[in-house]
């Protein structure tokens, strides 16, 4: 996970607190859901350990080394299902991905309501919801970060 210049010299010299680590974790984020017209959902990163576990997901198939844990930068600006193609030509299997997508959005989508109904999603949502949450929680933190130095220096 990368972290900016600007972010570390504002973190730069202060002690980690139970507060950081509980402030990154109230982050989220709107997205608009283009499958639905671009009606918006409120979507978090997932923790550490809920990544690796939609990581390991889709390694379940026995393909290995083919992602270093985050996805891979040829997929920006793909469709859903372009990338869902891709993912099948790195060795993917197509009900892993699936699974993996779900994981995450069981874990990421805010929303009790739009988790449970994304159960029977017809549109493919999952797919794209999933696909973000993993992006927002392998990417760039910055945005995290800056929420968590806004938060710290007005407490």
């Amino acid at each position: 996970m990368v972290v900016e210049p600007e972010n570390q010299q504002k973190l730069k010299g202060k002690k980690l607190t139970a507060e950081m680590i509980l402030l990154g974790a109230e982050y989220s984020e709107e997205m608009e859901v283009k499958v639905y017209g671009g009606a918006s959902v409120e979507i978090r990163p997932l923790t550490s350990k809920e990544l690796f576990k939609a990581v390991s997901i889709m390694r379940s198939t026995g393909v290995e080394d083919t992602l270093d844990d985050t996805p891979p930068k040829d997929l920006d600006g793909m469709s859903e299902t372009e990338k869902v193609k891709k993912f099948v030509e790195m060795g993917f299997d197509l009900d892993s991905i699936m699974e993996a997508m779900e994981f995450a959005c069981d874990k990421g989508i805010v929303d009790d309501g739009i988790r449970a109904a994304l159960k029977k999603d017809r549109l493919g949502a999952a797919m794209e919801i999933g696909s973000r949450i993993m992006e927002l929680s392998s990417g760039d933190d910055s945005a995290i970060l800056d929420f968590i130095v806004a938060r710290t220096a007005s407490s």
